[in-house]
């Protein structure tokens, strides 16, 4: 093999490749550098952030002990993490949904604790909450109309049922139970009859809906009834009225202000059972 020898190329090729280890040294020691720089300048933002929903979270926190709701304890941390904004229209958006419950039950004739009940019992079986408001608002204005005369859109349906003015007077003193004894005593006749029972005593919309109840009979309504209380979705009287006392809620935005009302419920539930957990676990 022939070795060719060329001195004269080997002066310029060293000198050429030392210029080039020294750029990369360089633009490893720049890449470094900026890399460096945009870490400390996001663990600054994120310092930031995390003083500024602290911020958040103490008035929130504050906003939720002003209304004494013993229910929603905790949830004020929870609504925190999305933000300041987003925190004070989810709290607003709260109270709101608790006022609501007080005005739909105003409106059905019935407790706030008691149409909360029902709202749970509906939920379960596909109603809707103005079906159940309406049902019961019917309910005692015909039931109403039956004492004053005997009379009335729903007086042959109660009569058919047994009820008599005087006995409907008195059971007219609870309409959550009496609303279970009617369901109950419907039961007892051919769909037919259910069909036009129901739109007797509780209107179109509403006797339409309520047909799904008829088959639980008594001890299945009662059961669903306690059933709500047992997951904490019933809120006091008081605290309903102290949340209407601070915020009115247009008619239109009502159904959905419940339903986040009771979706924070049960989210406050499930947070509750969690801290129990991990207290039990560490024990």
């Amino acid at each position: 093999m022939t070795t060719v020898d060329l001195p004269g190329l080997v002066v310029p090729i060293e000198a050429r490749i030392d210029r080039l280890e020294r750029s990369l040294k360089k633009a490893n020691q720049a890449q470094g550098k900026a890399a460096r720089d945009m870490e400390r300048r996001a663990k600054q933002s994120a310092d930031r952030m995390a003083k500024s929903y602290e911020s958040a979270g103490g008035r929130i926190s504050g906003a939720f002990k002003s209304i004494v709701l013993p229910k929603f304890a905790g949830i004020a941390g929870t609504v925190a993490g999305i933000g300041v904004a987003g925190g004070a229209a989810a709290v607003r958006q709260t109270v709101a949904g608790i006022a609501e419950i007080g005005n739909a039950a105003k409106r059905a004739g019935i407790q706030a604790e008691a149409f909360q009940e029902w709202s749970y019992v509906a939920d379960q079986n596909r109603i809707s909450i103005d079906a159940l408001t309406d049902g019961f608002k019917e309910m005692n204005l015909r039931a109403g109309e039956f004492l004053l005369d005997g009379t009335g859109a729903g007086a042959e349906a109660f009569k058919k049922l047994g009820y008599s003015a005087d006995e409907l007077k008195e059971k007219l003193q609870d309409p959550s139970a009496l609303m279970v004894e009617i369901l109950g005593r419907l039961g007892k006749f051919d769909q037919a009859g259910q069909s036009f029972l129901l739109e007797e005593l509780f209107g179109g919309a509403g006797g339409e809906q309520f047909s799904a109840l008829i088959g639980k009979g008594e001890a299945g309504l009662r059961a669903q009834i306690a059933r709500a209380r047992d997951l904490g979705l019933v809120l006091d009287d008081g605290a309903v009225r102290k949340a209407g006392e601070r915020i009115q809620v247009p008619r239109s935005r009502g159904a959905s202000a419940i339903g986040l009302a009771h979706g924070c419920c049960r989210c406050c539930r499930v947070l509750r059972a969690d801290r129990t957990r991990t207290r039990k676990a560490d024990l």
